[in-house]
């Protein structure tokens, strides 16, 4: 199993992770958050398009990473997202 909390790359120089980001990786990871794309897996009637940029697929990676709306919300937080995608993807 795929250590949820090491999918942050430089984990050893970061700060203690509180406890809503933790919750949110562990969802990530589980599979538990709600993209256009797993609805549809499930299926739900909708389109697979993001709803903020409507050029992509809304799956994980472009939700947290990819999307546009999603850079803008990291750059105003002042956070650089360094997921380890790769690892993200796998759990």
């Amino acid at each position: 199993m795929v250590d949820t909390y090491r999918i942050f790359d430089d984990q050893d120089s970061s700060p203690e992770v509180p406890p809503k980001v933790k919750n949110l990786v562990w969802r990530m990871c589980q599979g538990c958050l709600c993209t256009r794309v797993r609805l549809k897996d499930k299926g739900v009637q909708c389109t697979i398009e993001c709803v903020k940029c409507d050029t992509s697929y809304e799956d994980l990676a472009h939700m947290i990473c990819t999307c546009p709306f999603a850079m803008q919300v990291w750059a105003k937080d002042g956070v650089t997202p360094r997921f380890n995608l790769g690892l993200l993807l796998s759990c």
